[in-house]
């Protein structure tokens, strides 16, 4: 037997003994590590949906924003979004206008506003510091967001959903 060699059979020193009876550990850590990180990145997108900001141009323009993107009634009052939950950042800022999100139908849509399920609407006289904030879930179709005492005037803004 040579020196250190306790069993008679092939020599390891402990460096190559350590990678040999580690690795199926590595390997076990590394996999967990990557299940637990890919469980997490759908969480983390359904914790921040991208916002959309609202607010009142000149005149009877309303102004909202997605990123780069941006529609007012002053351009066609158009803007394109993928289905999915956006937060609609609403600020109310007049005493004459409201916000109102409808779908095709005329119908209001219905959104999360703070705990409670509420329709996206504000009202004429609710002016405030701080903007209302809607989490709302668009499907496929097509919405407007509108001031009612001012639809006559066209303030609106067409959203369409893909």
């Amino acid at each position: 037997m040579a020196d250190g060699d306790v069993w008679g059979g092939n020599r390891f020193d402990a460096g190559e003994w350590g990678n040999i009876s580690m690795t199926p550990y590595r390997v076990s850590i590394v996999s967990a590590v990557a299940v637990v990180a890919a469980s997490m990145v759908p969480q983390a997108i359904a914790a921040k949906p991208p916002q959309i900001k609202a607010s009142f141009g000149s005149g009877l323009a309303i102004d909202i924003k997605k990123g780069k993107k941006v529609a007012s009634t002053g351009n066609n009052g158009k803007i394109k979004l993928k289905r999915g939950a956006y937060r609609f950042v609403l600020a109310e800022n007049s005493q004459f206008h409201n916000y109102r999100l409808v779908n095709a139908k005329g119908r209001t849509i219905k959104g999360k506003f703070g705990k409670r399920k509420r329709k996206v609407v504000t009202g004429v006289s609710a002016t405030r510091s701080k903007p209302f904030i809607y989490t709302v879930n668009l499907k496929k179709g097509s919405y407007v967001l509108l001031c009612d005492p001012h639809f006559q005037q066209k303030m609106k803004v067409k959203i369409t959903v893909k």
